[in-house]
């Protein structure tokens, strides 16, 4: 089996990759990038259809469109069927409350901040915030590629987040995303989340953080197309 070290930089960008779809409606320019070969996120992934043949024999405008209608019924509304919200799916009476707040703790301890595309969801219990969050440690991971030490730490911090943020709501939520969504893209997408999820590091408890992190700037998430590099 691959080392997750490995793998990082492929689920730093798989993660913020996920993060961009889940945060908006589908752009003309990002689906080009779909439909034009160039995005193969995992060899794992290359069965699944993410545009499919009814959607490419569109026109551009209208394809983008009926993703848009998707995504809009799915995370949105007025009566979304799969609202993107860790507070909706552990059943929380405000939107955000406890989960938003547990989160916004995690990534103060951890030096994480919001920027960009981030800083304009509703609520930081978004899905689109905790993928950018995996992405991001991930990224640690990569930094520190050489120095095992800082490595594991920055591993079993991703089985922290993973444990305490994700698992309890994200893989229903993936559920009813691949289930209910009428478009390839997004069932496709949850899909792929959820193997990521499954190769994850075994959740744990605190971490803790080394000592050269209480000076570190605050790394400000958001989210890319990291395949149109």
């Amino acid at each position: 089996m691959t080392a997750l070290w490995d793998t990082a930089h492929l689920r730093r960008d798989l993660y913020s990759f996920a993060a961009h779809l889940f945060a908006a409606e589908v752009t003309s320019s990002l689906y080009r990038r779909l439909t034009s070969g160039a995005f193969e996120p995992t060899a794992d992934a290359r069965t699944l259809v993410f545009v499919e043949p009814e959607l490419r024999a569109l026109d551009e405008d209208r394809a983008v469109e009926e993703l848009a209608i998707d995504y809009c019924r799915l995370f949105v509304g007025p009566r979304a069927m799969c609202p993107p919200y860790a507070s909706v799916y552990r059943g929380e009476a405000l939107l955000g409350g406890r989960a938003e707040a547990r989160l916004d703790a995690f990534m103060r301890e951890h030096g994480l901040g919001v920027s960009g595309q981030a800083a304009r969801i509703a609520s930081e219990d978004h899905a689109a915030i905790q993928l950018a969050v995996l992405s991001s440690l991930y990224e640690r991971v990569v930094e520190v590629r050489g120095r095992t030490d800082q490595r594991d730490i920055h591993l079993a911090t991703i089985g922290e987040f993973i444990g305490a943020h994700v698992l309890p709501w994200m893989p229903v939520f993936l559920g009813d995303v691949s289930n209910c969504a009428e478009r390839a893209l997004y069932s496709s997408l949850a899909q792929v989340v959820t193997g990521l999820l499954d190769g994850e590091p075994a959740p744990v408890g605190r971490t803790t953080r080394p000592t050269a992190a209480a000076t570190r700037p605050t790394s400000k998430i958001s989210w890319s197309d990291p395949f149109s590099k």
